[in-house]
């Protein structure tokens, strides 16, 4: 199983790599770091299953040294979404972010609302956001029966 990642933090890739480790051996995951990347490696190649953050830089670090809050989005993984759509990729695609609520006074989602506008607005290729906590394994259970649900494993 060929797998994107599109991921900013370090031990985040990891965790999900160990997960996804256990309960798929033989899969083949490429992870980027940034908006831009992913959309690069999105529109050049083919995933069975695109794992996205939500909020990301929309450069990668190692190629861009300016860390102004301009050069990040709050809402990357949407973006991104929207670009498959528009390009026609249909991959799955679930998304793993570690805050509960995102965005700002009038932009401001919690994971439910923002859940609901992705299965309306891309129900061909999203299949469900988790919320990941590094002092809970309920984020594991949850992502563990979303893949579970998607693909035969």
């Amino acid at each position: 199983m060929r797998i994107l990642y599109v991921e900013d933090d370090d031990s985040k890739v990891t965790d999900v790599k160990k997960l996804f480790k256990d309960l798929i051996p033989n899969n083949n995951m490429v992870i980027t770091n940034s908006l831009t990347s992913g959309i690069t490696e999105i529109r050049n190649n083919k995933y069975d299953l695109i794992l996205l953050d939500m909020s990301l830089p929309l450069y990668d670090f190692k190629d861009y040294d300016n860390d102004e809050e301009d050069d990040f989005e709050t809402f990357a993984g949407i973006d991104i979404l929207e670009e498959m759509k528009r390009i026609k990729v249909e991959t799955n695609v679930i998304i793993i972010t570690a805050f509960d609520v995102l965005g700002e006074n009038e932009n401001k989602l919690n994971l439910e609302q923002l859940n609901e506008q992705m299965m309306e607005e891309y129900s061909s290729t999203y299949k469900g956001i988790i919320h990941y906590k590094t002092s809970s394994l309920e984020w594991s259970n949850a992502f563990k029966k979303l893949i579970k649900e998607n693909y035969k494993i």
